[in-house]
């Protein structure tokens, strides 16, 4: 079944959507993260999304936030960002994190991530592929390619084991331009139903067409804040169409 993250993003201990990652783009919302994980999972979402952006550009942590996060979701919180080691991943097990999103830690230290994968399972972990307009795999806040194209992370993580994938257009997210399925569409229909999409996801339009595509889910970040989709409404579409 299709499945709607709801994105929430900490930067500076507040709730804030980048434009393709630029710190200097940060908008900041008024509300604390606590409530608005609350909002989206009553309005219909099935998990929150949260990725700790003070951790992810190295500078700084909001672990005890997520932690109220997590229990305001009731565990209902898949969350990442900085993870780049297995302390880290079980620092964010202990706060509540019901699935750990990992990327650094997978590209750079492979092994640390298998032994994670064991020790956790694959349900209670998600390897984030963000590519950029050439298809290719980034790390480290996106600061860093790859040589790996995004179908090619896709079937190497699979085959390592790993069952959720969260495929990120970084060159779309926060700007509300819509799902592009290019790229996307360069994975085999056999393995998008391990796929969550994000990036530009704004519309119920864009929804229908990642679940008709074969895709497990989609986060919807920027889209709630600016009031552009509404998850009642969403929830209701990919019910009935």
């Amino acid at each position: 079944m299709f499945q709607l993250y709801a994105g929430v993003d900490l930067l500076e201990g507040r709730v804030a959507r980048l434009v393709r990652g630029r710190v200097e783009d940060a908008v900041f919302y008024l509300g604390s993260p606590a409530e608005y994980a609350r909002r989206w999972l009553d309005e219909g979402a099935d998990w929150v999304h949260v990725v700790d952006l003070d951790a992810a550009l190295e500078r700084g942590d909001n672990t005890a936030l997520l932690r109220q996060v997590a229990a305001a979701a009731q565990g209902r919180v898949q969350a990442g960002g900085g993870v780049r080691n297995i302390a880290k991943a079980l620092d964010l097990v202990d706060a509540g994190v019901s699935r750990v999103v990992i990327s650094s830690l997978y590209f750079g230290r492979r092994e640390d991530a298998l032994t994670l994968l064991g020790s956790l399972g694959a349900d209670r972990l998600c390897v984030a592929l963000d590519f950029d307009e050439a298809g290719m795999v980034v790390t480290r806040g996106w600061r860093e390619r790859t040589r790996l194209r995004l179908k090619e992370a896709v079937e190497q993580v699979l085959s390592d084991g790993f069952k959720h994938v969260l495929a990120t257009d970084v060159a779309a997210d926060g700007t509300l331009a819509g799902a592009n399925p290019k790229t996307l569409l360069t994975v085999d229909e056999e393995l998008r139903h391990y796929m969550i999409v994000g990036g530009g996801v704004s519309s119920v339009r864009d929804l229908l067409l990642l679940r008709d595509s074969g895709f497990a889910g989609a986060v919807v970040g920027k889209a709630l804040y600016e009031g552009r989709l509404s998850l009642r409404e969403a929830v209701h579409a990919l019910k009935h169409r």
